[in-house]
């Protein structure tokens, strides 16, 4: 079961109770969480986690009573970073933009699964990135608005940081919610993207962030081990699945998923990850087949506007003729009788 961590809970809490929203289904998973709690593999002091696919729900559900407005990012502005112990202190406590961002984005795995959160630089600017690596998990647009609002939030906390150097874009396509956060933020905004991502100068990387109160640096080797300490702790195959989901949507298709490439990013080699894997009755090309035509189901879901072709290009095929025979074999229509649903 893929989860976040409850704290990210006590931000749309307090927020929805600030704006007079309702929040009964936060509440909801905050009863849950406290009563069946889900075991977390790292001491930290992150003490509960819920299922990510209720979470990432209620956001959107509560949203629709904000007259489908960015909430997500109204939540996220308000967000305290301390929720998250330890990584909270590792975020506050860094001297400048660059390793504040870079420290959020090592150890955001151990705040939620299946997760890609990366920062990049090329050439002038810099990239932070995030997106859910799980297609099933849809839509997920108040998620992404949250996720960006606090890293805005580190953003601004960078003496001398120009907001309106910022550039951001989401995944998702609505049309309204874009224009209500380009509204909210000042900045251009765009939507249809790869992943859900702020652009800025790279320049602003060497900023100074300024100083939080009673901010103090953790124990890094502590945490680095907590990180590997879950990963091992996840399910093998979960841990396939999302490396492959990872590579699909990854900018240069050319770079795919194929099983040495997942196992060498995995920690071992192709012999253990087929062992591992054969455990559990399963195999590599099967799970890649899986994640394949559910990556197609997606994209051909709520991305019609992308041609069967790129889609067939960015999961690994050749044509599309072969995705196409691949996808009627697995759902049991073609790629155009599914779009036609």
């Amino acid at each position: 079961m893929l989860t976040v961590c409850v704290g990210a809970l006590e931000a749309w809490q307090q927020a929805c109770e600030d704006l007079a929203i309702s929040h009964s289904e936060t509440d909801r998973l905050l009863k849950t969480a406290q009563t069946q709690t889900i075991p977390l593999a790292i001491p930290l002091a992150i003490p509960l986690a819920i299922p990510l696919a209720d979470f990432v729900a209620m956001l959107e559900l509560t949203a629709t009573r904000h007259a489908g407005g960015p909430l997500g990012w109204i939540v996220g502005e308000r967000y305290d970073f301390t929720w998250l112990g330890e990584i909270g202190q590792a975020i506050l406590s860094s001297s400048t933009l660059g390793a504040g961002l870079q420290r959020f984005c090592d150890y955001f795995g151990l705040v939620q699964d299946a997760t890609e959160c990366a920062l990049r630089q090329t050439n002038d600017t810099a990239t932070i990135s995030y997106r859910i690596l799980a297609p099933q998990i849809w839509p997920r647009s108040q998620d992404a608005l949250f996720t960006l609002s606090i890293i805005g939030q580190l953003l601004r906390r960078a003496r001398g940081f120009d907001w309106r150097s910022v550039q951001i874009a989401l995944e998702g396509s609505d049309a309204d919610l874009i224009t209500a956060l380009r509204q909210r933020t000042g900045v251009p905004c765009t939507g249809g993207a790869d992943t859900n991502m702020i652009r800025f100068p790279a320049s602003a990387l060497g900023l100074p962030l300024l100083a939080a109160p009673d901010a103090r640096a953790p124990d890094y080797k502590a945490l680095n081990r907590h990180l590997a300490q879950k990963r091992r702790a996840m399910d093998v195959e979960l841990r396939v699945e999302t490396e492959i989901y990872r590579l699909l949507g990854a900018e240069h298709p050319d770079h795919g998923p194929d099983q040495e490439r997942i196992a060498a990013n995995l920690g071992m080699s192709t012999r253990t990850l087929r062992r591992r894997l054969a455990q559990t009755d399963r195999c590599f090309k099967g799970i890649l087949h899986d994640c394949r035509m559910k990556q197609a189901a997606h994209e051909f879901r709520w991305h019609r506007r992308v041609s069967i072709a790129h889609t067939a290009l960015r999961l690994g095929y050749s044509e599309h003729s072969a995705l196409t025979r691949a996808f009627r074999s697995w759902s049991g229509v073609s790629p155009h009788a599914f779009l036609d649903r």
